[in-house]
């Protein structure tokens, strides 16, 4: 074991950490970042799209909100929501100072970087940016548990999944920016390390988290056997012909058009589409994508060199003219999360959060491209006020933690291999029961059979084992994934209506008695549920 200080302590290398770090840092004071894999890569900012939404060009800040507001179906924190419009413009235009080359648009900003990875056209000038600035990084390192004196947080521990060294962190100020937790499910376009320890170590040390049950699908995603997963563009899609097993083309049917329809109405996409497999008009859980002649409309014609360069990145062994693509939703962003106010704080001293791993700002649906926007405005946001706060705060040692960290780790490796259940087949039975008991459609029988398994799980938790460093790391992250399962099927039991990205067959209709957020906290050794008012402002 080994300790290591500083002031301000961020976990997490995408968008929001990295630009909490940099902002932390411009007050002078110590800075340390800790991430899973190199800052900048194998995070979900890397692989984004690039694209930023917000008040730029002729989209003035009140459309942008109201254009958030409702595409959340006015679940939304309205505070937090007007303070990203607010910040939004004078935010993404910094980031040319940090060495990101930004265009902007009418209500839109985008940066570029190789295709598929277009978001380190932001997150490796912000890394540069950051190391130049003084701020420490460190990789390879799974942070684990929140470390608390009182009911304030002092720090974390970690562990480093190369080399199986427990370390813990000492810091006055700690920011959470540790993204999503897409793993959980089977298909996703997320990366691997998207495990959600961000949720769990919030809700161990008795944050309030909120929205968990509103997790966003991307509606076409590739679900190819032999293939990896992959996000088509909705241009892409809208070129080709999506069908159902009838070759009856269902969204058109409905009024909805791939490409117009996406940025505001992904949740109803992807709903549509699962709705066919359900019924029975899918083809191996998915539905159809016919790209054997593709038309491109005004919309897509900016697509066609990006479908030639899947052609030969993914599909270059499959014949698109004899065989028709498996799509399905894949799940792509969590709208609920760690509960703040407009500086990133949360109801925990000494905890800040940014980036995906909070909620309030997305309500039930996320308009594509607010993710972005929201790392830049509340990573700086949080950044500041944890410097501020760190100023008047002192170290506290974090030995027993680490010392706790340590033992469970000795635990783990002692168990009998025999005996002991793989962290990998435990991680493999939950990401498939989330998929088809907790996924776009859900329902009393189904959410019933997710509380059956979790139970299981749990029980096979009790005497997983590990070996190696990497396996370590590996149950130490199912652990985590286990809480976060828990917490999206406990909320989406709760809400009795469908709305949003959140849609349940026995409660089809939206109902206005649940404009309230669900919130989760812990209570000893429960995982406590309460129904709160939408937070508004006007």
């Amino acid at each position: 074991m080994k300790t290591v200080s500083a002031d301000v302590l961020i976990i997490g290398g995408g968008a929001a950490g990295l630009r909490a770090a940099i902002e932390a840092r411009r007050s002078k004071i110590d800075v340390l970042l800790i991430s899973k894999t190199p800052p900048g890569l194998g995070n979900c900012t890397a692989y984004a799209g690039g694209g930023f939404q917000g008040p730029l060009g002729k989209l003035t800040p009140e459309e942008h909100i109201e254009r958030t507001v409702k595409g959340g179906k006015f679940l939304n924190n309205r505070k937090l929501v007007e303070t990203m419009s607010r910040d939004a413009k004078s935010r993404l235009m910094e980031l040319r100072e940090f060495g990101v080359k930004l265009e902007t648009g009418d209500g839109t900003a985008s940066v570029s970087g190789p295709f598929p990875m277009n978001g380190t056209g932001l997150t490796l000038p912000l890394v540069d940016f950051a190391r130049a600035s003084g701020v420490r990084m460190m990789q390879n390192l799974i942070a684990v548990r929140l470390c608390r004196t009182g009911d304030r947080v002092v720090g974390a521990v970690g562990f480093n999944r190369l080399t199986g060294e427990v370390v813990g962190f000492q810091a006055k100020s700690t920011v959470l920016a540790s993204g999503g937790a897409g793993q959980i499910y089977a298909r996703t376009d997320t990366p691997v390390g998207t495990t959600g320890e961000g949720y769990a170590m919030a809700y161990e040390a008795g944050a309030k988290l909120m929205d968990m049950e509103f997790v966003q699908f991307f509606p076409f995603g590739l679900v190819e056997q032999g293939l990896p997963m992959f996000l088509f563009n909705p241009g892409v899609v809208e070129m080709g012909r999506l069908v159902n097993n009838r070759d009856e083309e269902f969204l058109k049917a409905a009024g909805y058009s791939p490409g117009r329809d996406f940025v505001q109405h992904r949740d109803t996409l992807s709903r549509l589409i699962c709705r066919e497999i359900h019924e029975g008009r899918g083809d191996r859980d998915a539905v159809l994508l016919d790209l054997k002649a593709p038309q491109p409309t005004q919309y897509s014609l900016n697509m066609l060199g990006e479908l030639d360069e899947i052609k030969r990145k993914w599909l270059s062994k499959f014949d698109l003219q004899a065989r028709n693509l498996h799509i399905a939703p894949l799940v792509h962003y969590f709208m609920g999360g760690i509960e703040i106010d407009q500086d990133g704080r949360t109801d925990v001293p000494g905890l800040y959060a940014a980036g995906e791993v909070t909620g309030g700002i997305d309500g039930a649906n996320r308009l594509g491209g607010n993710a972005l926007t929201n790392t830049i405005v509340f990573g700086a946001r949080a950044g500041k006020a944890a410097a501020e706060h760190a100023r008047t705060s002192r170290f506290e040692p974090v030995d027993s933690s680490a010392r706790k960290l340590h033992g469970h780790v000795a635990e783990l490796r002692s168990r009998s291999a025999s005996a002991g259940a793989h962290p990998k087949e435990i991680r493999r039975r939950l990401q498939r029961m989330m998929v088809r008991n907790v996924g776009v459609i859900r329902s009393k029988e189904s959410l019933q059979g997710a509380f059956e398994c979790l139970g299981e799980l749990r029980n096979d938790l009790a005497r997983i084992h590990a070996s190696s460093s990497w396996e370590l790391g590996a149950a130490l992250e199912v652990e985590a994934m286990l809480t976060v399962a828990e917490m999206v099927a406990k909320c989406a039991s709760e809400r009795t209506e469908s709305r949003g990205a959140h849609y349940r067959l026995d409660y089809p209709d939206e109902n206005d008695t649940w404009l309230k957020n669900i919130m989760v906290q812990r209570s000893g050794q429960e995982m406590k549920i309460e129904k709160r008012a939408v937070i508004r402002t006007r």
